[in-house]
């Protein structure tokens, strides 16, 4: 057939198809905050969709099942806002989304928009890019390039407005977790330099846009997550959380900005370092004292996988320092600056 279409030949196609009618449905659940169920009650919609074609494509419902297992640790009165969780059934049919509104849960029932103060979508979470090789490009391989160049699928983040505070949070967000790329969009909100209007991201899931709330559409790379799925690794989002610095009143959140910033550093750096590994120390190698008391102090933590690996890796160094400075001073300044940088991301996000 190639070489008939190479040869300029015609051919006819005929496709013998029915039509079948099917329903799905979208699922949604509520995780109740503290005010559910009443006129003060505020909501933030989470929305993802569910039959897509592939894992990749179709691996939001695991971020939403991590985001309500997380929340879910707390209890509810630690909840200011309830959570929407929404699984869209509507993104294997092209166009789908746009072609039929009226199978959208909140077109007919706008009245359950109203608590609605925020949207975030989730979807495609990770994915090396792909590309056609071989004879006539029939074969696909792995990208060869690196994830700043386009070797993994970028993080795209489709913004309802051009709210700075929002763009700053993204910015932050991008920096932080030392995403290789990120591609942020707001639509035909206002011209750009050129005058001209950006585009969106090509998803249903920026339900912000869709409802005229404030939203973000996420397709996100989480190349960290994945790394951890492959080797077996994983750690629970609640593993390190402070809900008094979180949500309590200002003077709860100062004591407990005040243990965690000072308190903490000094009290473990004494006992871990000055006493554990000091005492190990007398009796063994300096390389064995200082991973012992780094495992014993990873251990006292109660993380898992790879919250071990981390509090290991900083107890290790720590250890380190105090052998060859003879000093708590510089590990103790060292851990207290992990802390406060710790407690300034929950500070900064939530209160």
């Amino acid at each position: 057939m190639l070489a008939d279409a190479e040869d300029g030949k015609t051919a006819t196609l005929t496709l013998t198809a029915r039509f079948q009618r099917d329903i799905d449905r979208a699922i949604i659940a509520y995780l109740p905050g503290r005010n559910y169920g009443t006129p003060m009650d505020e909501q933030v919609l989470l929305a993802t969709h569910t039959d897509a074609m592939s894992l990749i494509e179709e691996n939001g419902g695991l971020g939403l099942l991590g985001i309500m297992s997380y929340f879910n640790h707390l209890p509810r009165q630690s909840r200011p806002r309830t959570l929407v969780f929404y699984c869209d059934c509507r993104q294997f049919m092209p166009g789908g989304e746009a072609s039929w509104p009226e199978f959208d849960y909140y077109t007919p029932h706008p009245e359950r928009l109203k608590p609605i103060v925020a949207t975030l979508g989730v979807e495609h979470m990770g994915g090396r890019q792909t590309i056609e090789t071989g004879p006539d490009g029939n074969d696909y391989a792995y990208s060869s390039e690196l994830p700043e160049n386009g070797g993994v699928i970028t993080s795209l983040i489709d913004v309802y407005n051009n709210n700075i505070w929002l763009i700053e949070a993204i910015a932050r967000a991008a920096t932080d977790n030392r995403w290789p790329r990120v591609d942020v969009k707001a639509g035909n909100v206002a011209p750009g330099v050129n005058g001209g209007f950006q585009g969106t991201v090509k998803s249903p899931m920026n339900k912000g846009r869709a409802y005229g709330l404030p939203g973000i559409g996420l397709a996100g790379d989480w190349v960290s997550g994945l790394i951890a799925m492959r080797v077996g690794v994983t750690s629970h989002w609640t593993e390190w959380f402070d809900e008094d610095l979180a949500w309590g009143s200002p003077a709860v959140a100062a004591t407990s900005l005040l243990g965690t910033v000072l308190f903490a550093p000094v009290f473990e750096e004494i006992v871990f370092r000055g006493l554990l590994y000091a005492t190990l120390r007398r009796r063994l190698a300096w390389p064995i004292a200082a991973t012992l008391s780094a495992a014993v102090f990873a251990l006292a933590h109660g993380y898992g996988a790879a919250g071990f690996g981390s509090v290991f890796l900083s107890g290790l160094l720590w250890a380190i320092a105090y052998e060859r400075t003879g000093s708590l001073l510089p590990n103790t300044v060292a851990h207290l600056v992990n802390n406060v940088a710790a407690a300034l991301g929950v500070l900064l996000l939530l209160r």
